[in-house]
Formats: structure tokens, C-alpha cells, sequence
């Protein structure tokens, strides 16, 4: 599979998660949005994982998105914050976002590779894949291992 496929793919999974989480209905899934709908309304969510540079993010524009979540994979703690969609396209210091966050948590992200599914000691179970993202630049890089 192509690296775009696996991170789309990384991308519903954790929209899934995240629609379980919020107790929205997942509907749709039309990368680079996701639509969910809650209390009778669809909303779309985009989903970025990057990287900060000395706390301030760049929230790419992904097009129409009511809501954006952004997984900053090298940040400590709440790093998985849910904005409105007009964020996109700007640079962001933590302190700017700071009040524009809906909903926050952690996600583990290995600090060596900024993998949402860090390799552990020992290597995973035989016969079992798993996929692993990391942001490089500006980009997302994601490998089946």
C-alpha cells in the first residue's frame, strides 16, 4: 500500500476511536474528512499528526472541516486536541491555542519515532503487522513493519 493509504487508514482508525469517545456516529469516511454525526447533525473532522517546533504548530488546510483534530506527536501530555475546522492553514503557538481547544487528551506516541504504535522491548508477536507514522518535515511518513 501506498504511505497516503496507510495514513488514511491511521486516520479512520483513530476517528473511530475518537467517535466512540464522543459518542458521535461514525457515517463516513471521505479522506481527508470524516463524518460523524451527533444529535441528528453531520459534522466533518480532519485529522492531522505533526510534529511542534519550539510550541508552535502549522494546521495544514485540508479543506471544508467543521471540526480538526490534531495529534502533536512530540508533545508531553494532552497531545490529541479537537479545534473548530476555521484553525486550518495557520501557524499556531500553544499559548494561541490554548483557548480554542474543545476537547483534549493523550495518545502514547513513542518519543524515538513518533509512532502512534511505539515499538516496545522485544519485538511485537509473530505474524503480526503493525503500522508506523512518523512525521518528517512537513510530511507523514508511514510504514508497515
Amino acid at each position: 500500500m501506498e504511505q497516503a493509504t496507510y495514513l488514511s487508514k491511521l486516520e479512520e482508525s483513530l476517528f473511530y476511536l475518537l467517535t466512540f469517545e464522543w459518542g458521535v456516529t461514525f457515517v463516513k469516511a471521505v479522506p481527508p474528512a470524516y463524518v460523524g454525526n451527533s444529535k441528528g447533525k453531520d459534522n466533518t473532522y480532519c485529522i492531522s499528526i505533526l510534529n511542534h517546533k519550539d510550541s508552535v504548530i502549522e494546521i495544514p488546510d485540508k479543506g471544508h472541516c467543521d471540526y480538526h483534530v490534531v495529534v502533536i506527536a512530540n508533545k508531553k501530555g494532552d497531545n490529541l486536541i479537537l479545534l473548530k475546522g476555521d484553525v486550518q492553514g495557520s501557524r499556531q503557538s500553544f499559548v494561541d491555542l490554548a483557548p480554542k481547544i474543545l476537547w483534549k487528551t493523550m495518545v502514547e506516541v513513542d518519543e524515538y519515532t513518533d509512532s502512534l504504535f511505539p515499538k516496545r522491548e522485544g519485538a511485537s508477536p509473530q505474524g503480526q503487522a503493525s503500522t508506523s507514522c512518523s512525521v518528517v518535515g512537513d510530511n507523514q511518513v508511514c510504514d508497515s513493519i
